[in-house]
């Protein structure tokens, strides 16, 4: 983009330099990051079920369709009632509620850093419990068609050969 058209004004007056570190700022956070678990528990567990999703959204800086899909559990379905936050969760819990404040919503951090200190944080033995109960409901990635195991690559192999041969037996059947 050329030099004089960042320096136009747009019709609200507002360069485009200005409109573009402005819309950096708004960026939804499901858009800059990943929603910590321990503020999807306090979505769909410590949140009035009576306020409605676009209210919500506004306070946790998200989408209304996240929200939505985070109390009817459309994801995060391993955060249930017996979800326990690890330290770090509480921590990454805790980044949320200070950006909350930073963005002017001191009410909304001050409750969420209540709702946080409130939460009974897991011990190492059930941090690890939830780590292998969210592994077992995610998608294996990074397997890529036709990538088997070497122990099943040899009975491949084996097989092909077998098959190969009793293409020839056929030559000499009557």
């Amino acid at each position: 983009m050329t030099k004089a058209k960042q320096e136009v004004e747009t019709t609200e007056g507002v360069t485009h330099e200005e409109h573009v570190a402005e819309t950096k700022v708004n960026k939804l956070d499901i858009i800059n990051g990943r929603m910590p678990l321990v503020i999807v528990c306090v979505i769909r567990f410590h949140e009035d079920a009576d306020v409605k999703d676009n209210v919500l959204a506004k306070k946790y800086h998200t989408s209304a369709g996240k929200i939505s899909d985070v109390r009817k559990s459309r994801n995060f379905t391993y955060v249930d009632e017996a979800y326990k936050p690890s330290g770090a969760d509480i921590e990454s819990g805790m980044g949320w509620a200070a950006k909350m404040d930073e963005r002017g919503d001191q009410d909304g951090a001050a409750e969420l850093a209540d709702v946080l200190g409130e939460l009974v944080v897991a011990t190492e033995d059930e941090s690890a419990a939830f780590a292998e109960s969210r592994k077992a409901t995610r998608k294996p990635r990074g397997k890529k068609v036709g990538a088997e195991a070497p122990e099943e690559l040899e009975e491949l192999e084996e097989l092909e050969e077998l098959e190969e041969g009793a293409e020839d037996d056929d030559l000499f059947e009557d």
